[in-house]
């Protein structure tokens, strides 16, 4: 029995050898508790009842899908992300309640596929391609080579919403001077991400001198759901970026006077609320757009764009130039509808005349 080992999410692990499967493989049991002791116990446990004959060693196969997960999700726990594990253990828990509780040995495609096609009729096509990317990899995880040909539901295209030039003045107007106003100017003229802005250190983090904001860290929620601080979880998301003098001058005026950074929720809530008075539709994330559609319509290059945005592809600078292209589509379509509007209008005028 191996030694327990404490996990990032401060539960203790321990693995117990239980035979080889079919091709020499080596099978290990994982059992996760709070404390080290707990863990040993239950490993114990298991131990001693595969000693008796009480309980037979089981083979992957038939574990069940819910269970493959959990094994998933601890042989990670130290690898992923936290916000990832996060999600992982809630799809666990939330979705497809009768396929966790099947055992992989008893799968077949078209019993999947239906528990798919079940699950899509509440859950978007993004979270049924989340929770089938997670379930698959989980099931080949447990039973290499393992694969299923399971048709999912098409993608959407997703609703991207940027300001106007208009909106965003409004939007300093009414958060001059508030706690959620830092928040506002670094994410429409910086880019940066609401777990980025929280974790910001005004102290440390800005030169202003040099007018730069240096992006190093994030706060997001834990497997408790508390917030923390981490390092962010791509290497393209540190970064230092340009800002302009006058959000310099602010963050200088914030850290003089004893500026508390806000948690995520609590500026996605400051900002719904300011949006919602204005009657805006859009998020807090959407200032991200602006900035991502500015530096476009600037004709930054997208090494240079991806670079401030914090992005390891361009695929969201891809979103947000089709978003520009379809707005600017529509204005076509209506100045040509507006022309020939005109047009029958005069005809229609003609005609008149000539009845007279």
């Amino acid at each position: 029995m191996a030694k327990a080992k404490r996990l990032p999410s401060g539960n203790w692990r321990v693995q117990l050898f239980t035979g080889y499967d079919e091709n020499g493989k080596r099978i290990y049991e994982s059992f996760t508790a709070p404390t080290e002791a707990e863990a040993n116990l239950l490993a114990s446990t298991r131990k001693v009842e595969l000693e008796r004959g009480i309980q037979k060693a089981r083979t992957p196969a038939e574990l069940t899908v819910g269970e493959a997960i959990d094994n998933y999700i601890n042989d990670r726990d130290g690898v992923l992300s936290v916000k990832t594990i996060r999600e992982y253990r809630a799809m666990r828990r939330n979705y497809a309640p009768r396929l966790m509780k099947q055992k992989i040995k008893g799968l077949t495609e078209v019993y999947l596929q239906q528990q798919i096609n079940l699950e899509s009729k509440r859950l978007s096509p993004k979270t049924i391609r989340n929770l089938w990317g997670l379930v698959h990899s989980a099931i080949r995880a447990a039973v290499p080579g393992i694969q299923y040909n399971i048709k999912l539901p098409a993608k959407t295209k997703s609703e991207i919403h940027i300001p106007t030039n208009e909106q965003l003045i409004q939007l300093f107007e009414l958060c001059k001077g508030k706690p959620i106003e830092i928040p506002v100017l670094l994410g429409a003229t910086c880019g940066l991400r609401r777990g980025e802005i929280a974790a910001l250190d005004l102290s440390a983090d800005v030169d202003y001198q040099k007018n730069t904001i240096t992006i190093s860290k994030a706060v997001s929620n834990d497997s408790d759901g508390d917030w923390v601080t981490k390092s962010p979880k791509a290497y393209s998301s540190y970064r230092t970026v340009d800002a302009p003098a006058w959000v310099i001058d602010k963050l200088r005026e914030a850290r003089d006077t004893g500026y508390q950074p806000m948690n995520p929720g609590a500026i996605t809530s400051a900002f719904r609320r300011r949006a919602e008075k204005l009657g805006l539709e859009i998020r807090f994330h959407d200032l991200r757009h602006y900035y991502a559609s500015l530096m476009l319509s600037l004709g930054v290059p997208d090494m240079y764009a991806m670079r401030r945005m914090g992005h390891a592809t361009p695929n969201m600078l891809k979103n947000v130039y089709q978003h520009l292209m379809d707005e600017k589509d529509r204005e076509v379509t209506d100045s040509i509808n507006r022309y020939f509007n005109a047009m029958q209008h005069d005809m229609q005028h003609e005609e008149s005349d000539d009845d007279e």
